[in-house]
């Protein structure tokens, strides 16, 4: 009896070993399963981790370019804004040359394309007459300044032709004219000339179509 309660005693002793035992094996291996989870995770975390800072590194690349592209845009706009005001500018300096060469005609300045042509072939007219004038004028002044000079080298010429016979009457009358073409003197007739001139270039803008 003494030896039946010894061996299950015993027999108690190993299961208990053996349970210990198991439960230490089921211990480390539960841990050794947490330990291959937890570095799985740990991978998992840093891919995630790399995948959010290429992601973020490329929002910032595409916002970059959004920017860079924004601002030449508005540079293009900035340049597509002054070539129109210098467009504008330039039409109305034209339009303001047009009035102006449109008032010596004492006329206004047309609004439709019509009147314009009228006007052009009006400017083209009198610019012309203004040329005739200008040359004509130009051909006084010459013959002027040439009898002039004839007379200051020829101070006796003058009167041997009045003591000619039937030459002196011409040459008073010669004379006479060209004292009235020089009423006003060299300068007084390059004067007229030059307004004769500056007007007939202001004419020139609408006789140009421009």
């Amino acid at each position: 009896m003494h030896r039946q309660r010894g061996d299950d005693e015993a027999l108690k002793l190993g299961v208990d070993s053996f349970r210990e035992s198991r439960r230490q094996a089921l211990i480390e291996a539960r841990l050794r399963e947490m330990d291959v989870r937890d570095r799985g995770l740990l991978g998992e975390e840093a891919q995630r981790r790399a995948a959010l800072d290429n992601h973020t590194e490329r929002l910032a690349e595409l916002e970059l370019q959004r920017r860079q592209q924004g601002g030449e845009r508005i540079e293009e706009l900035e340049r597509e804004q002054g070539r129109a005001e210098a467009e504008r500018d330039r039409r109305q300096a034209k339009r303001d040359q047009a009035q102006e060469a449109a008032q010596q005609l004492q006329a206004e300045l047309p609004g439709d394309a019509h009147g314009f042509a009228e006007l052009v072939e009006r400017a083209q007219n009198e610019l012309q007459d203004r040329q005739r004038a200008s040359a004509a004028l130009d051909d006084a002044i010459s013959d002027r300044l040439g009898d002039a000079a004839h007379a200051v080298q020829h101070p006796g010429a003058d009167a041997e032709a009045a003591r000619a016979p039937g030459r002196g009457n011409r040459h008073c009358r010669s004379g006479a004219a060209g004292r009235r073409r020089a009423d006003s003197g060299p300068l007084g007739r390059a004067g007229l000339a030059g307004r004769h001139r500056a007007r007939a270039g202001r004419l020139r803008a609408v006789a140009a179509g421009r």
